[in-house]
């Protein structure tokens, strides 16, 4: 055998004269097994890897074609079909060989490569991110896309959807995996070439995992990680799992991968004691915080002590409310076990839960923090099952909210989505007897719609979560109330801005920028600075184009579809542009935030006005530039800074930035920031004239 390890191509190249030159591309999305197979073919051709598609310097002729060394050439892409030039009239040695990898292990693959790699490469070495954090980013990427990783600027499915239709070879990672011979053998009769089998076992056997493995180059050994399949069941956590198979499931299906989430009638059915039931009594809310209250049965004749568990217990305002009206003292519960005679309020978490603890109460507040669980039966066999069906027992649920923001989760056979976190309001079915009259469950109640009460919009929970229940008009009446109360402005303001002599309170602590954060957007915007003077003049480009008059332009960005780099917790990372009051977007949390808003069609653009969000956190609209671009990634090399992005713009006053955008032409414009921040604007329009 010539090669000791992977990737060495010192043969000459096999063939015969009769055989047509071929410029094989293999192309996938990012982690799907592109350098392997491209390394594979090349060793099977015995031609040159030549790298990346279009990219490799001295390797390619003027229009892109690639130099052939002996008859074959072999690259590997990320590119879609359209830039390939598959679907017009293209060079008749072109073959196209198409890898798709199970999106589920290329979140896994990807979070370790970019982790280790992409983060210190392109953000610094002081970035320290989780293995958690860069799976859920990579999840992201997977799901939609992201200009933060290379190459992973739309969604798994969003690529893998454009080579639908085309003439191209499909290989999977798994099968080749499992039977690379055949799988080799295929790609041969798709290229039209014949290669002895001996030949192909070599082939196979110097490009193989255990050969990349005991390569002496660390970074061929890194770029080949593992070489497996499924190893995302023991990475991913579920919720991660179940986002990529309801967000990539159609395609997952048509590419033959499978949903690993299988009905658990285990956990369906302790997830239904969930379900509220008729009460005996009404309801009463404890607690003003919109997110911090609970509602309590109208059945506390009697209770003198309410046992909270840890960070559970009422504001103070609340307890001395308990103790006056209804003389209910709170206290821990842990140290007075033995007040359960009393026939407590207990208020505890599912994680901290004791089978003493319910003996004697008659209202149990559960916390349910972490229902992820519910897609692992295995793990909620052990976490929450024993603890919904001891509740079961003697007690009924009569209550049920979200308890905070999160991506819902679809449980299979449930039929409703859950929520990330739940509280649910527990009644001792003893409660019932002698009582007559039933108070039907709504979801959500009255008393959780609160008007003008924070700067979130009230999570309501899923109506199937109460088969057949209708709500009443009380109900629907306070539910538009609320809907409407969320985009008043000036309750919100008057609630959540600082007084302007203590403007330093604007900027929590947890959101305040690093001393390396703000000097990485100085650099970076000074370094922008500067390319900019080296520049051709904007105004001298501008002064050649016959600008319309203000009455010719079109406002273009209202209706039109937009994309976020990530959206916050629960709301989407995808919308439409509209002016809305406090913000009618709101991205995560990250380095390089962005939001960017597809025109549909190309534009000739003049005019940019962004409005900064209406209530509160004006100071996260700092550092920001914007990009118009042809295609849907875009470069941050492209940006521009934003005009008006100063101290107005960034406190309660009228808060409209205006950028002249000179007739640039693009049918995308992205506005995105160098720090870690988030975004948010209220209203966004663009103004300027379509090109056709």
């Amino acid at each position: 055998m010539q090669h000791e390890t992977a990737f060495p191509l010192t043969r000459s190249p096999i063939g015969s004269a009769a055989e047509q030159p071929l410029n094989v591309v293999v192309t996938g999305y990012p982690k799907s097994g592109n350098t392997w197979l491209s390394n594979l073919v090349a060793d099977v051709l015995g031609c040159p890897m030549l790298g990346f598609w279009g990219s490799g310097a001295g390797r390619y002729e003027p229009d892109g074609r690639p130099l052939l060394i002996g008859c074959h050439s072999v690259s590997k892409a990320h590119h879609l079909p359209a830039d390939l030039g598959l679907g017009r009239a293209a060079d008749p040695g072109l073959k196209v060989i198409q890898v798709v990898r199970d999106p589920r292990d290329v979140a896994c693959s990807g979070a370790f490569f970019f982790d280790h790699w992409n983060l210190k490469k392109f953000h610094g070495s002081h970035v320290d991110c989780r293995h958690e954090d860069a799976l859920g980013a990579m999840t992201h990427a997977v799901l939609y896309g992201t200009p933060t990783y290379p190459c992973c600027e739309i969604s798994w499915s969003e690529y893998n959807r454009e080579f639908l239709g085309h003439d191209v070879h499909r290989t999977r990672y798994e099968d080749l995996l499992e039977d690379p011979l055949g799988e080799i053998l295929r790609i041969l009769e798709y290229l039209g070439v014949e290669r002895d089998q001996n030949d192909l076992f070599e082939a196979i056997g110097r490009q193989s995992a255990s050969s990349v493995q005991a390569c002496d180059d660390k970074k061929i050994r890194f770029v080949f990680r593992r070489g497996k399949a499924g190893g995302y069941r023991s990475e991913l956590s579920p919720a991660l799992i179940s986002r990529i198979e309801k967000g990539c499931g159609e395609l997952m299906q048509i590419y033959g991968y499978s949903n690993d989430r299988q009905e658990s009638p285990e956990v369906v059915a302790a997830l239904r004691i969930l379900q509220p039931v008729a009460s005996p009594v009404g309801l009463l809310r404890f607690g003003e915080e919109p997110h911090a209250y609970v509602l309590v049965p109208d059945d506390l004749q009697g209770v003198s002590h309410w046992l909270a568990g840890p960070d559970l217990a009422p504001q103070p305002d609340v307890q001395k409310l308990l103790l006056a009206e209804h003389g209910i003292e709170v206290r821990g519960c842990v140290s007075d076990r033995a007040l359960a005679q009393d026939s407590p309020i207990l208020h505890m978490d599912a994680t901290a839960w004791r089978p003493e603890l319910l003996e004697g109460a008659r209202v149990v507040l559960l916390n349910l923090e972490d229902l992820s669980v519910a897609l692992s039966p295995e793990r909620f066999q052990v976490e929450l099952g024993p603890l919904l069906q001891r509740l079961d027992q003697d007690f009924a649920c009569v209550h049920l909210r979200c308890h905070r923001l999160g991506s819902p989760l679809e449980v299979p056979g449930f039929g409703a989505s859950v929520p990330s976190a739940l509280q649910a309001t527990f009644l001792r079915r003893d409660r019932w007897e002698g009582r007559q009259s039933r108070v039907a469950p709504e979801l959500p109640h009255p008393l959780e719609l609160v008007p003008n009460q924070g700067a979130h919009p009230q999570m309501i929970l899923d109506p199937a979560w109460c088969p057949g229940m209708e709500p009443s008009q009380q109900s629907l009446a306070r539910i538009e109330d609320y809907r409407l109360s969320i985009r008043q402005t000036e309750p919100l303001r008057a609630a959540y801005v600082p007084p302007a002599e203590d403007p330093a309170q604007l900027i929590r602590a947890a959101e305040r920028p690093s001393e390396e954060e703000l000097l990485d957007a100085f650099n970076w915007t000074y370094a922008q600075m500067q390319r900019l003077t080296r520049a051709p003049s904007r105004e001298s480009a501008a002064a050649s184009l016959c600008q319309p008059s203000a009455a010719g332009l079109q406002e273009l960005a209202t209706g039109k579809p937009f994309r976020l780099s990530r959206g916050y917790k629960g709301l989407n990372g995808e919308g439409i542009v509209e002016r809305c009051q406090p913000f009618f977007f709101h991205t995560s949390r990250c380095l390089w935030p962005w939001i960017t808003v597809d025109l549909l069609e190309e534009c000739t653009l003049y005019r940019l006005e962004v409005e900064n969000r209406s209530d509160a956190h004006f100071h996260r609209a700092r550092f920001l530039f914007y990009a118009v671009h042809a295609e849907r990634a875009f470069a941050r090399e492209q940006g521009l800074p934003l005009q008006g992005i100063g101290p107005s713009f960034n406190s309660a006053e009228p808060r409209t930035s205006e950028t002249e955008l000179g007739g640039v032409r693009g049918r995308y414009l992205t506005i995105f920031s160098p720090l870690c921040t988030y975004l948010h604007f209220s209203a966004l329009r663009i103004f300027g004239v379509p090109v056709g």
